[in-house]
C-alpha cells in the first residue's frame, strides 16, 4: 500500500471514527423525559424535578462549551474527546447505579460538562478539517442518536429490565466510543497530514482579530446567531404538541406524531443538504432556510384545523431549519483565524444551550399568560432576529476565496 493510500484509509477510518461520535453524542440527549416517569417513582420525586435536572445539564454544558476553547487550543483533538467521552460515558453509568436523585443531581456535572465540551470539540474540528457536507451529515446522525437514545430506553423498560439498565447501555456505548478514541490518538494528533484536503486556514490575522474574544463585537454576533436558531428549533419541540392540542384540535396522539415529523424532517434535511452544501455555500443555505422555515412558520398559522396543511408546514420547518447550524458552525472557521475560530466555536456551543434553556421557557412563560395561539409569531419574531443578526455578521466578514 502507498503512502497515500495509506493517508486516504486513515482519513476514511477517522471520518468514519467521527460519525460514530456523533451518533453516541445525541444518544443520551433525549433518553431523559422517556426513563423519568418510571425513574421519579424509584427515586421518590415529583414530575416537575426532571425540568430541573435537565436545566442543571444544560447550564454545566453551556458552562463547558464557553470554556471549552481554552483546552481546544492546548490540548490535542483526540484527548480531549477521549477524556470529555469517558466523563459522559461513567456519568451515565452513575446514572444506572445511582440511590438517590442527590447523586443523580451530582452527576448532572461531568454529564453536562463532558457533553458540552465534545460537542464543541467536535464541531470545531470538523469545521477546520472537512466539508460543509460531512459538517451537514455529521449533525443529521446526532438526529440519529437522538432518535435510537429513547428506543433503546424504552426496549429495556419493555423487556423488564428497567430504566437503569437503559442507562447502562447508553453508557456502555459511551465508554466503548471513550476508548475507540484511546487507541486511535495518532490519526487525530496526525489529522492535518492525512486528509484528502487542506484544512481550512480561515482569514489572516487582523489587528481587529487580536484583541480578546469578549471584546469583538463580530465575535458576539457570531455567538448571538445560535442562542436564537436553537430557541427557535426547540422552542416549536417543546411547545409545538401543546400548540397543536389547544389552538389546532389535535388529540395528543396525534400531536406527538405531528411533532415526531417535525424532528424527522428536521433530521432528513440535514443528510439532504448536505449533498448540495458545498456547492451552494454555507451563506446561502443558512438564508434559504431561515426564509424556508418562516414560510412555514407562516403557513402553519394560517392552516386552521387543516390536518394536510400543517403536516406540510411541519415539513417545510423542518427542512428549512435543517441546514442553519452546521452551515453557521462550518462558516465560523472561515469567518476567524484558527485559535479564535476554536474559542468562538466554544462560545457558540455555550450559546446555543442557553438558546435552548431560555427561549423556550420564556415561550411556555408567555403562552401561559396569553395562550400559544401567537407560537408561530414568536417562532417567526426569533428567526427574522436571527436573519438579521447573520446579515449584519456577514456584512463584517467578508467570504474567504479559497
Amino acid at each position: 500500500m502507498t503512502s497515500v493510500e495509506q493517508h486516504k484509509t486513515r482519513y476514511l477510518l477517522l471520518l468514519f471514527i467521527i460519525y460514530m461520535g456523533y451518533i453516541s453524542l445525541g444518544l443520551p440527549d433525549t433518553v431523559l423525559g422517556v426513563a423519568w416517569p418510571i425513574m421519579r417513582l424509584d427515586l421518590g420525586r415529583s414530575v416537575e424535578w426532571a425540568g430541573i435536572l435537565a436545566t442543571f445539564i444544560i447550564v454545566c454544558a453551556s458552562i463547558s462549551g464557553f470554556s471549552s476553547g481554552f483546552f481546544i487550543n492546548r490540548i490535542p483533538a483526540g484527548v480531549l474527546l477521549m477524556t470529555s467521552c469517558f466523563m459522559t460515558g461513567f456519568s451515565l453509568l452513575g446514572f444506572g447505579l445511582a440511590p438517590s436523585f442527590a447523586v443523580i443531581l451530582l452527576l448532572a456535572l461531568p454529564l453536562g460538562f463532558g457533553g458540552g465540551c465534545i460537542d464543541a470539540a467536535m464541531n470545531s474540528f470538523i469545521a477546520r478539517h472537512y466539508s460543509s457536507r460531512h459538517m451537514s451529515w455529521l449533525h443529521g446522525c446526532w438526529g440519529v442518536g437522538a432518535t435510537i437514545g429513547p428506543v433503546i430506553m424504552t426496549g429495556m423498560i419493555a423487556a423488564g429490565h428497567g430504566w437503569r439498565w437503559g442507562y447502562g447501555t447508553i453508557s456502555a456505548i459511551q465508554i466503548i466510543l471513550g476508548l475507540i478514541f484511546l487507541s486511535t490518538l495518532k490519526l487525530w494528533t496526525n489529522s492535518h497530514r492525512q486528509s484528502t484536503s487542506k484544512p481550512h486556514p480561515g482569514p489572516a490575522a487582523t489587528p481587529s482579530t487580536e484583541k480578546p474574544v469578549y471584546a469583538d463585537l463580530t465575535a458576539w454576533l457570531s455567538v448571538l446567531t445560535f442562542f436564537c436558531y436553537c430557541g427557535a428549533e426547540y422552542g416549536f419541540g417543546l411547545w409545538g404538541a401543546t400548540f397543536l392540542i389547544t389552538c389546532r384540535n389535535f388529540s395528543a396522539e396525534t400531536a406527538g406524531y405531528a411533532v415526531a415529523l417535525y424532528w424527522g424532517s428536521l433530521t432528513f434535511g440535514r443528510f439532504i443538504s448536505g449533498w448540495i452544501a458545498d456547492r451552494v455555500g454555507n451563506r446561502r443555505m443558512v438564508i434559504g432556510g431561515i426564509l424556508f422555515s418562516l414560510s412555514g412558520q407562516v403557513l402553519l398559522l394560517t392552516a386552521g384545523d387543516n390536518i394536510t396543511v400543517i403536516g406540510a408546514a411541519l415539513l417545510m420547518m423542518g427542512i428549512g431549519l435543517a441546514p442553519i447550524y452546521p452551515c453557521m458552525m462550518h462558516e465560523t472557521a472561515r469567518r476567524f483565524t484558527e485559535k479564535r475560530a476554536n474559542v468562538v466555536i466554544g462560545f457558540q456551543s455555550g450559546s446555543a444551550c442557553l438558546g435552548i434553556a431560555v427561549l423556550p421557557s420564556l415561550t411556555g412563560w408567555l403562552g401561559g399568560q396569553i395562550g400559544f395561539k401567537p407560537l408561530p409569531l414568536i417562532l417567526s419574531g426569533i428567526l427574522l432576529t436571527l436573519l438579521t443578526i447573520f446579515t449584519l455578521l456577514n456584512r463584517r466578514t467578508p467570504p474567504v476565496k479559497l
